[in-house]
């Protein structure tokens, strides 16, 4: 008697179901593929679990991220040297320049102090003495 309350209560229930108004059939026929995709991806993610995949993933991952942290660090090393050396070259050439500069003022006040001495000694301007009167005056100072 048994089965035959079952069979007659199963029936009973498909034949509610069979009735159902069409949005609630929709909605039940979502839930249940809604189920049976969960199902399918517990499954998935067991499988990938037990391969060890995620593992190796997530190690890979690890590995990149200290490779990119390494690699950003290296550059900034070398732009703060660059930047030093690009000041180093800048002072460089400010003293450059300013050891030229100084070179020339020397050379006028040189050039000035000359003339002045010049012309106190001699009341004139000399004019340097030329190569053939160097040599003239070396043979004339030659004993003969």
């Amino acid at each position: 008697m048994s089965s035959s309350t079952h069979d007659n209560t199963s029936s009973r229930d498909y034949d509610t179901i069979m009735k159902l108004d069409p949005s609630t059939q929709k909605a039940l026929d979502t839930i249940r593929d809604v189920a049976e995709a969960s199902a399918r991806i517990r499954d998935l993610v067991r499988a990938v679990r037990q391969s060890g995949a995620i593992d190796e993933v997530s190690t890979a991952v690890q590995e990149a991220v200290v490779a990119a942290r390494d690699g950003t660090k290296e550059i900034n090393e070398i732009a703060k040297a660059l930047k030093d050396t690009a000041a180093q070259v800048e002072e460089t050439a400010i003293a450059a320049r300013e050891i030229g500069q100084a070179m020339r003022h020397l050379t006028q006040h040189i050039n000035r102090s000359a003339i002045k001495t010049m012309k106190h000694r001699s009341g004139r301007v000399r004019q340097a003495p030329t190569k053939e009167k160097s040599k003239k005056r070396a043979r004339d100072k030659v004993p003969h």
